[in-house]
């Protein structure tokens, strides 16, 4: 099985985007210091989804005038527009530009960037030297552009244990623990063991692919399952991660908990952890990426309310 690069939803957005958008933001570190950045990336995607708001609201009207035709774009407006006749999206979603073909994913894009070793503040024990933060910079920038978006945002897929398990079964969990959480009962099921009965179906296993590292993760400290053995992973998994390997211009260590396994449950959780982008927190304002777009959303709103 050939494997697909272009896993994260990220990483959908133009491999260029990630690159344009990580030197615009270097730039201004460089030129204001790192703690302008996370500012600076809020207002650049504030001004950017408000555009994007605005460009539907103006195509809207030129369609109730003039009539579908006067465009080759098709706009779902009840995705792009608040208070649109029909729409299943909420209204932070729809500001959010999650109607959106192209820029659905910005938010999250923009959010992962100023978390990224190369433009994250120092504080508390992330403490790295000017040449440690110089060398990350300099990664980022020679990355392919593949390579850099797994920089930022991890692949991580949801397989089943077994021989006959040939693909993910969700090519990309959100980044977070309790979408991880939330991944596995939904797919498995919630299990409590008793002394007379023992679960005998497949059991989950993450593969995170990112440029630090390759890790099987049989979930082991995440639900109450039988632990996975050696001959549960799948050789289509195995596939996958050998493409994962060569696909880097230096192989990132490949660790596996899985049985016995090549790593202690605890490093492994850790690795883990630290590709869960979703459940970091901003420096100066100390909020998770679920809270950072609810204020993105408010202050959008509010934008837009004046306006009319």
């Amino acid at each position: 099985m050939k494997m697909k690069l272009i896993m994260n939803p990220v990483i959908l957005c133009h491999f260029n985007l990630c690159q344009n958008l990580f030197h615009k933001f270097h730039a201004n570190s460089l030129q204001n210091g790192l703690r302008s950045t996370e500012n600076f990336a809020m207002n650049w995607l504030l001004s950017t989804l408000l555009c994007c708001y605005n460009s539907a609201k103006n195509l809207q009207k030129k369609i109730e005038a003039y009539g579908e035709s006067i465009s080759d774009e098709v706009l779902y407006a009840g995705d792009r527009l608040l208070d649109f006749p029909g729409s299943k999206k909420s209204r932070k979603d729809i500001l959010l530009a999650q109607g959106h073909e192209d820029l659905q994913h910005l938010p999250l894009l923009s959010y992962a960037l100023i978390q990224c070793d190369a433009l994250r503040p120092n504080s508390g024990d992330f403490n790295p030297s000017i040449d440690a933060r110089a060398a990350a910079a300099a990664n980022m920038i020679n990355m392919t552009p593949d390579a850099l978006a797994r920089c930022i945002a991890p692949r991580l897929e949801f397989w089943l244990s077994g021989k006959t398990s040939e693909e993910p079964v969700i090519e990309s969990v959100n980044m977070s623990l309790e979408e991880v959480r939330y991944t596995i009962v939904d797919q498995i099921g919630t299990y409590d063991s008793s002394p007379t009965e023992e679960y005998a179906g497949p059991s989950p296993i993450i593969f995170l692919d990112s440029p630090s590292s390759v890790l099987i993760y049989d979930c082991r400290d995440l639900c109450n399952l039988r632990t996975v053995t050696i001959d549960d992973i799948p050789p289509s998994l195995l596939d996958s991660k050998n493409d994962a390997l060569s696909s880097y211009r230096v192989p990132p260590p490949f660790f596996c908990l899985v049985g016995e396994g090549t790593i202690t449950s605890l490093k492994a959780f850790n690795l883990f952890s630290d590709a869960l982008v979703e459940d970091s927190i901003t420096l100066s304002k100390h909020e998770s990426y679920e809270n950072w777009c609810t204020v993105l959303a408010e202050i959008l709103f509010s934008e837009i309310s004046e306006e009319q």
